[in-house]
């Protein structure tokens, strides 16, 4: 039994962390986070943030202890991503950090070059990039419901 705990806590797979009831036929190797208020026959007695995990037919429960991580890796084409900071449907990708680098690509490798776009749907659109102090807009540059670069500037974040 020591040596398949190791086993899934080397190799483990985490299918969710908020389904509270226990799946009636799960597969081999299945894992969870159990949430508060977990329900089943294995889960109900299971303190929150218990990993979970079904093998050899059985669930087996376990504690973590402080300090333990799981690494989330975000599948291709995730609708929400947030760095330290909450994303919603209207901010997709949201990043709290006192800087943020993008770099050329030197591993596959790649060009050697760095390029940001925004693009924009149409010349009536907007594709520019907004300076901030305390979430008001104090200076804008861009495409602004034309294809001509403009630039705007704001004292007070009214303008």
């Amino acid at each position: 039994m020591s040596l398949s705990r190791l086993d899934w806590l080397v190799q483990i797979v985490v299918q969710s962390r908020s389904v509270a009831a226990e799946p009636a036929a799960p597969e081999d190797g299945a894992g969870d986070i159990l949430p508060a208020g977990a329900s089943g026959a294995a889960w109900t007695a299971a303190v929150e943030h218990s990993l979970a995990f079904f093998q050899d037919g059985t669930w087996r429960i376990i504690i973590p202890a402080a300090g333990w991580q799981l690494d989330a890796a975000r599948p291709d084409g995730a609708d929400l991503f947030g760095i330290n900071a909450s994303a919603t449907s209207s901010q997709r990708l949201a990043v709290k950090s006192d800087t943020v680098l993008f770099s050329h690509d030197d591993v596959t490798p790649g060009s050697g070059r760095a390029y940001l776009a925004l693009n924009k749907l149409g010349a009536a659109n907007t594709s520019s990039i907004v300076f901030q102090t305390d979430c008001e807009g104090r200076a804008e540059v861009g495409l602004s419901g034309t294809d001509d670069l403009a630039r705007k500037v704001s004292a007070d974040g009214e303008d």
